[in-house]
């Protein structure tokens, strides 16, 4: 077995992985990762956004959200802008990584501070399952982008028969979409 068929059996799994990591990473960075324990009573003064962003790392979710648009990119690309590509997703991911340690130190004193601002009873700081979903998904997804970095060249690519055809001037496309021909075939 060759090293390029070992690299393309790599494709499918790396690409599953990679998808779940970002979608987990996603979910979790829209969701507290840090809330104070016990039930914290919070009505009139709670309204607005001060509560509800409290304990949450949203750049978590805007960097899951690169790595995922970075999946559907390098699917469909070739060449030198699929590696490009692949470096963008890995720097998303690490990005997503680095949010998660920050967060862990960060996020905590975030919580308590908006409690007392709020000028409620002080209670103590948690982590929420959200938060180990996020650092899990980090990881992995991490590992998916590295492997995806490594082995992209050898990847299968889309063929070049959906790329749009250049023998033609685009007004004589329209013509013949107009008589009723189609260009992809």
């Amino acid at each position: 077995m060759t090293d390029r068929s070992a690299a393309r059996r790599t494709f499918g799994p790396t690409v599953l992985v990679g998808v779940v990591a970002g979608v987990a990473l996603a979910m979790a960075g829209a969701e507290p990762w840090f809330t104070g324990r016990g039930a914290v009573e919070c009505e009139a003064p709670c309204v607005g956004l001060s509560w509800a962003d409290a304990g949450t790392a949203s750049s978590a979710n805007a960097l899951a959200l690169v790595g995922l648009a970075s999946w559907g990119v390098l699917l469909v690309t070739r060449g030198r802008v699929r590696r490009a590509v692949a470096l963008l997703g890995l720097l998303a991911a690490a990005g997503g990584l680095v949010t998660v340690v920050v967060s862990w130190f960060t996020l905590p004193d975030n919580v308590r501070d908006t409690i007392e601002e709020l000028g409620l009873e002080p209670v103590p700081v948690h982590s929420t399952g959200w938060f180990w979903v996020g650092a899990v998904a980090a990881l992995l997804g991490l590992a998916a982008w590295v492997l995806a970095v490594r082995r992209v060249p050898d990847w299968p690519e889309m063929g070049r028969r959906y790329d749009t055809p250049t023998d033609s001037p685009p007004e004589d496309l329209w013509k013949a979409i107009d008589a009723g021909h189609d260009p992809t075939s």
